[in-house]
C-alpha cells in the first residue's frame, strides 16, 4: 500500500524548485483487480487455454503498475523531504518480495533436481541461482532463449526473468530520481514544465526506440533486458506524474478512457500470439492500456472500469497475484514429470488450481507476515537483512544442488563405431551423379546406424562425446565463422567440408 507523509517538511520555495506537488495517493482497488488481469492473463496463456495466445502481455501490465506505483512513491518523497530514503526504500521492497521468491525458487530446485535428467537439471539450478540474484533475465538473453518457443524444453525457472527486471528497476529508479531532484535544486530558472516528468519521457522513447530496434535484430535481447523494458515501467511513471491531470477528467472521457484502456489489453491477450514479434510496437497496446486503465482511475468516476476490476473476487485474485505468478510455472513444468505422463488441458488447469492453492498459503504464511511485521517494518537493516539472508538461502542451495546431481554417464555396453564411407552403393543407377550417389550412400549409411541404434536400453559407455560434455560439444562448422549467431551482423568468408 502506498501512503502519503500527512507532513510537509519542505518550504513552499523549494517546493516549486523541484516542481509540481504531488498529489495525495491512497489505496487504489482498481490497480489490485488490474493485478488480477494481468496474472490471470499469464498464467492460462501458459496453461495452453484457448484464446490467450497473447496472455504473456500481462507482465507488460505488472510492469505499468510497477512504474506507476514506485515513481509516484519516490516523487512524494522527494518533493516532500528533498531526498528519497533508500534504506527504508529498498527494506520495503526486500520485505515485499524477497522471502517468496526464495521459497519458490528453493523449492523449485529441490522438484528439478529430483524429477529432471541430470543434463536438463544442471542447467535448471544454473538458471535458479542466477534467478536468486535477479539476473536470471540476462542468462537468458546471453543464451539466446526464446520465450515464445513452444517446441522448446523451457526452464521451470523462466518466468523469474520479469522479477529480474523489476529488481533492477527498483536499484536504479531512485537515482534517477534523486539525480533530477539534485539538478532541479541546482538550477535557478523555474522550469516550465515538470523536470521529472521530461526525465522520464526521455528515458522511456530512448528504451522504446532500442526496444522495437532490437526485436529484430536481437529478439531475446529485447524481450528479457532492462533496456528495452524500461520504457513500460517509465509509462506508468508518467500517469503518476501526470495524476493531477488525469484528476480533472469529467466521468465520461474517465470511464470511456477506462474501458477503452481494458479492451485494449483483452485483445492484446486475444490476438496477440506467438509469432507476433515482441516487445516491439505491439506492445504498445498492453502498455497503453494499462496506462489508460490506472489514469483514468485517478479520476472519481463510477461508470469506469473500477467498477469490474474492485470487485472482492478481482481483488482477491490480485492480493495472491505475486505468490501465483512464482508457483503456476514450475507447477507446471514438473506436475508431469512427478505423474510421469503428459497432461492434457484438463491436467494444466487442475496444476493452475494447485499452484493458486499454493499461492494462497504463500500469501498468508510467508508474504504477509514477513511484511507486515512490526519489528521489520520499523527497521530498514532488519528488513534489508532478511532480504540478504533470504536470496542467500536460495543461492546456496542452487549451489548445493549443483554439486549432488550425478554426472550424466553412458551405462550400456560398448557400441561399436559406425563406419561411414564415400564411397557409392554398387547398385547406384550410371544415370545419378557421381557426386549425389556419393551424398545418397553416405545418407544411408547414417540411416542404417541410427535405426540400428534404436534397439539400445541405454546409453554406450564409451559414448564420444561424454554424456556431461555434449551440451557443450559442437561441429566444427559451429566454431570456425560459418554459421553466425544471432549476436552477429553480417557474414564473413568461411570455408568448411
Amino acid at each position: 500500500m502506498v501512503t502519503l507523509p500527512q507532513t510537509d517538511t519542505v518550504g513552499p520555495r523549494h517546493r516549486l524548485e523541484q516542481g509540481r506537488r504531488a498529489p495525495s495517493v491512497g489505496f487504489r482497488l482498481d490497480i489490485e483487480g488490474l493485478r488480477a488481469v494481468a496474472v490471470l492473463a499469464v498464467v492460462l496463456f501458459h496453461a495452453g487455454v484457448p484464446g490467450v495466445g497473447g496472455g504473456y502481455i500481462g507482465v507488460n501490465v505488472f510492469f505499468v503498475i510497477s512504474g506507476f506505483l514506485i515513481t509516484g512513491l519516490l516523487w512524494r518523497e522527494v518533493t516532500t523531504a528533498g531526498t528519497v530514503r533508500l534504506g527504508r526504500f529498498y527494506g520495503a521492497r526486500a520485505r515485499r518480495l524477497l522471502p517468496a521468491s526464495a521459497l519458490v525458487g528453493v523449492v523449485t530446485a529441490i522438484g528439478a533436481a529430483v524429477l529432471l535428467p541430470p543434463l536438463q537439471a544442471g542447467s535448471v539450478l544454473g538458471d535458479g541461482i542466477a534467478s536468486a540474484l535477479y539476473v536470471g533475465n540476462y542468462r537468458f538473453a546471453i543464451h539466446g532463449t526464446d520465450y515464445l518457443a513452444g517446441d522448446t524444453a523451457p526452464s521451470p525457472f523462466q518466468h523469474y526473468w520479469s522479477l529480474g527486471v523489476e529488481e533492477q528497476f527498483y536499484l536504479l529508479w531512485p537515482a534517477l530520481i534523486i539525480g533530477t531532484a539534485w539538478l532541479v535544486r541546482r538550477n535557478s530558472v523555474k522550469a516550465r514544465m515538470n523536470p521529472y516528468l521530461v526525465v522520464l519521457a526521455a528515458v522511456a522513447m530512448v528504451s522504446f526506440a532500442l526496444s522495437v530496434a532490437s526485436t529484430h535484430a536481437s529478439p531475446p535481447w529485447a524481450f528479457f533486458s532492462l533496456s528495452t523494458r524500461a520504457w513500460e515501467l517509465a509509462a506508468g511513471g508518467l500517469v503518476a506524474l501526470s495524476a493531477g491531470q488525469w484528476r480533472r477528467l469529467s466521468g465520461l472521457p474517465a470511464a470511456v478512457a477506462g474501458w477503452g484502456g481494458l479492451a485494449l489489453i483483452l485483445l492484446s491477450c486475444n490476438q496477440l500470439g506467438e509469432k507476433t514479434p515482441y516487445p516491439g510496437t505491439a506492445a504498445l497496446l498492453p502498455v497503453l492500456g494499462a496506462a489508460l486503465v490506472i489514469g483514468a482511475g485517478c479520476a472519481t468516476s463510477g461508470t469506469g472500469p473500477g467498477l469490474l476490476l474492485s470487485l472482492p473476487g478481482m481483488r482477491a485474485i490480485g492480493r495472491v497475484s505475486y505468490s501465483w505468478y512464482l508457483w503456476h510455472w514450475p507447477v507446471l513444468l514438473l506436475m508431469p514429470r512427478l505423474l510421469g505422463h503428459s497432461t492434457g488441458l484438463s491436467g494444466r488447469l487442475a496444476a493452475v488450481i494447485v499452484s493458486a492453492g499454493l499461492a494462497v498459503i504463500t500469501l498468508h504464511l510467508v508474504e504477509n507476515p514477513a511484511r507486515f511485521a512490526t519489528p521489520l517494518r520499523q527497521s530498514a537493516g532488519r528488513s534489508l537483512a532478511l532480504g540478504g539472508a533470504a536470496t542467500a538461502v536460495a543461492v546456496c542451495a542452487g549451489l548445493v544442488l549443483l554439486m549432488l546431481v550425478p554426472v550424466p554417464v553412458g551405462r550400456g555396453v560398448a557400441a561399436a563405431a559406425p563406419k561411414i564411407t564415400a564411397t557409392p552403393q554398387a547398385s547406384a543407377s550410371h544415370t545419378v551423379d557421381p557426386y549425389d550417389a556419393v551424398v545418397q550412400s553416405g545418407f544411408a549409411q547414417v540411416q542404417a546406424a541410427v535405426a540400428a541404434s534404436a534397439d539400445l536400453k541405454a546409453v554406450p559407455s564409451n559414448l564420444d562425446p561424454p554424456l556431461a560434455e555434449a551440451p557443450a560439444d559442437k561441429p566444427v562448422v559451429f566454431v570456425n565463422g560459418c554459421v553466425r549467431s544471432w549476436l552477429e551482423v553480417g557474414q564473413g568468408e568461411c570455408a568448411t567440408g
